[in-house]
């Protein structure tokens, strides 16, 4: 009867654990995504500014 208490309990904590892993795993996952997306954005948006100021830059010129 006290060992099925103790299995019980181990098992218990072990599924607690794994559902905490599981939880955290996702949430970063999902964060680091959204992060990722963000600095992609900007990224892009400072390669379109250059370009576009390479563009005025090269009109400037040719007058």
């Amino acid at each position: 009867m006290r060992r099925n208490k103790w299995i019980f309990a181990i098992g218990l904590i072990g599924l607690l654990l794994a559902a905490n892993n599981g939880i955290y795993y996702f949430t970063t996952k999902r964060t680091l995504e959204e992060r990722l997306r963000e600095e992609l954005a900007a990224f892009a948006k400072q390669i379109e500014i250059s370009i576009e100021l390479s563009r005025l830059g090269a009109e400037e010129y040719e007058r």
